[in-house]
């Protein structure tokens, strides 16, 4: 997924742009990290950057779905 498009979806999923768990996300999707390498990065729980990976693709499910 490219930062532009992963900006945007994390906008629809209402992620906050600061979070921990926004970025976690952003470093798997984006970046290829391994979520328990984000999440030790980020010192958050693999758990809470799964959440947050879900609620973006299912964003995007929806953006693809509008169309």
């Amino acid at each position: 997924m490219t930062n532009y498009a992963f900006k945007h979806l994390a906008e629809l999923a209402r992620q906050k742009p600061a979070s921990k768990s926004t970025e976690g996300a952003r470093l798997v999707l984006v970046g290829g990290l391994k979520r328990a390498a984000a999440a030790s990065q980020l010192g958050v729980s693999e758990s809470t950057i799964g959440e947050a990976i879900r609620r973006i693709e299912n964003a995007k499910r929806l953006a693809l779905n509008s169309i």
